[in-house]
C-alpha cells in the first residue's frame, strides 16, 4: 500500500526526519517518520544528506514502519506501507544503514512531501537551515566505479598527511619525511590510473549540481563525504585534491580546468580567487 503523508502541522516549526533502521545489505529498507520541532537555538539532532536525486526511471519501494507525530504520537498503521524513491536515493541508504545502531537522517525526497505544493514550498525556504544546523552533513556521491576505493584511499591519506597555508600557498607534510615518501611514492605508482580515477570522481553529478554542492558550503566541520563504503571528512577531501595536485605536474595539466569548475560552484568569488591563485603557486615543501 503507498504511504499517504500525514501533513505537518500548519504554522508550525515542525520538519521531518527519519530513522533509518539497521539491516544487512540484501535487507529491504525500513524507516520510520518522525515529526520533530526545528528550532535553530536547539535543532534536534540529525545527519542531512547532500546528494543527486537521479534519474526517475524505475524507482525502488522502501517500507515504512510507522510515522511520529509531534505530540508524540505513534501512527502503527502505517506498518506495511511502501514510499518509492528514486535508484540513487535507494542505493544510498543500503550504503548509509548500519548493520546494528538505527541511524536519524534528513533527506529532502522522504521528509518533504513532494506531492503538496503548499508543504515543498514552505519546507524549501528551510533548506539552508536545516544544513547549517545539521549535526552532519553526509556527502553522497555513489557507488564504487572507475577505481574510487583506490582514490578514495589515496585522497584520505593525502589530506590526513599535510598541513595548508592558505596565506603562503604552501603545502607542508604533517607527517614524517619517510611517511610523505611512502605516500609519494604510492600516487606515483598508480600513475596515470590513479589521476584517471580521480578525474571521474570529480565528473560526478555531484559536483555538477549548484544548489547540491552549496548544501556542503552549508554544512559545519563535521561534514563527511562517502562514495560507496570509502568514508573520510569533506576537508580531508579536499586537502587531499589540493595536496595530488600539488604534487605532481600531470595532475596540474590534466585537473586544473576541473577544479576551478568545482570551485565556482562550491566558493564565493573572493575564497575561489584565493584558491585559484593557491593551485597557480602551490609547491610541497
Amino acid at each position: 500500500m503507498e504511504y499517504k503523508y500525514h501533513p505537518l502541522s500548519a504554522g508550525s516549526d515542525e520538519i521531518r526526519v527519519l530513522t533509518l533502521y539497521p539491516g544487512e545489505s540484501s535487507d529491504d529498507i525500513q524507516v520510520a517518520l518522525h515529526h520533530v520541532h526545528f528550532r535553530e537555538d536547539t535543532p534536534p539532532v540529525f545527519e542531512a544528506l547532500s546528494y543527486v536525486w537521479g534519474s526517475p526511471a524505475n524507482p525502488v519501494s522502501i517500507a515504512i514502519k510507522k510515522t511520529v507525530l509531534g505530540s508524540g504520537l505513534a501512527l502503527g498503521h502505517d506498518r506495511g506501507c511502501t514510499l518509492m524513491v528514486t535508484q540513487n536515493l535507494g542505493v544510498a541508504l543500503r550504503y548509509l544503514r548500519d548493520r546494528v545502531e538505527p541511524r536519524t537522517l534528513w533527506i529532502d525526497a522522504i521528509c518533504i512531501d513532494q506531492s503538496s505544493t503548499s508543504e515543498r514550498s514552505q519546507q524549501v525556504q528551510r533548506m539552508d537551515k536545516i544544513y547549517q544546523h545539521a549535526a552532519r552533513v553526509v556527502i553522497w556521491l555513489g557507488p564504487e566505479a572507475n577505481n574510487s576505493n583506490a582514490i578514495m584511499e589515496i585522497l584520505a591519506e593525502m589530506g590526513s598527511s599535510i598541513h595548508l597555508d592558505w596565506a603562503t600557498h604552501v603545502c607542508e607534510p604533517s607527517v614524517s619525511s619517510f611517511q610523505y615518501q611512502v605516500l609519494e611514492a604510492k600516487i606515483q605508482a598508480n600513475g596515470g590510473a590513479a589521476l584517471t580515477a580521480l578525474s571521474h570522481l570529480l565528473s560526478r553529478p555531484w559536483f555538477e549540481r549548484l544548489w547540491v554542492v552549496q548544501e556542503a558550503k552549508l554544512s559545519n566541520s563535521e561534514a563527511i563525504v562517502k562514495c560507496g563504503r570509502s568514508t573520510m571528512r569533506w576537508d580531508t577531501f579536499l586537502k587531499g585534491i589540493i595536496g595530488i595536485y600539488s604534487d605532481s605536474d600531470l595532475a596540474k595539466a590534466t585537473l586544473y580546468a576541473k577544479l576551478l569548475a568545482i570551485m565556482d560552484l562550491y566558493f564565493d568569488v573572493k575564497t575561489r580567487m584565493r584558491l585559484e591563485e593557491l593551485l597557480n603557486n602551490t609547491q610541497m615543501l
